[in-house]
């Protein structure tokens, strides 16, 4: 019977070292990592609709002195994708599950030198909902 209950402590351990494995830190900082934007498409000319497409929805968005739209994003240009991002979650989880946490020592301070700042666009569109002028880097 003490036997018994050493086995079941044991078992509660594990599951409870598995729950705090799985909770990881370096998955969670991966991601929130943004996910890469294409910004190859945008310049003079291109659809309001076109941009909301590939960025979706702006920070903010509004309407400027000459009564032209406005559109404010906060993109990564040079960060992955999203399928590369889930690859690296799910490296991070399984290596963690293997090490019992120890691939933390490692992983973090990889996720965060690899954390990209993001790049500020502002986007100003004409009358008929072209892009008429990018500022990259403005606010």
């Amino acid at each position: 019977m003490h036997s018994e209950a050493r086995r079941s402590a044991a078992k509660c351990a594990m599951a409870i070292i598995l729950a705090a494995v799985v909770a990881s830190c370096s998955s969670k900082i991966e991601a929130s990592h943004l996910t890469g934007a294409d910004v190859s498409f945008l310049g003079v000319g291109v659809l309001r609709s076109q941009v909301l497409a590939n960025f979706g929805l702006p920070a903010q968005s509004y309407k400027n002195a000459n009564g032209k739209t406005v559109d404010f994003y906060q993109l990564d240009p040079n960060g992955p994708s999203q399928s590369t991002k889930s690859t690296i979650e799910d490296i991070d989880i399984v290596a963690d599950i293997f090490t019992l946490g120890l691939a933390e020592i490692v992983a973090v301070p990889i996720e965060y030198a690899t954390k990209h700042e993001p790049t500020n666009y502002v986007i100003t569109y004409s009358a008929d909902d072209r892009v008429e002028t990018v500022q990259i880097g403005g606010s």
